[in-house]
């Protein structure tokens, strides 16, 4: 009984981590697609392209975001 609860004690513990991480690194993903130019980057968008360049960005934070909240929410 206390090794199971222990496992699964680890278990979330490695699981809140996993989600902050990779919250953390969309998130730093969505920034760096968003303000790419001015961090000193030419990923040689086309005009058209630009506004990929930003619906990426945008989503990268959101679902950056949502891995944040994941991990919070899993107390």
């Amino acid at each position: 009984m206390a090794v199971e609860n222990k496992e699964r004690s680890t278990q979330s513990l490695l699981r809140k981590i996993y989600n902050y991480t990779m919250g953390v690194l969309w998130f730093a993903v969505g920034i760096f697609f968003l303000f790419h130019r001015k961090l000193g980057y030419d990923l040689k968008f086309s005009d058209k392209d630009i506004a990929l360049a930003y619906i990426l960005g945008v989503s990268s934070i959101l679902y950056g975001l949502f891995r944040l909240y994941r991990g919070f929410k899993n107390k």
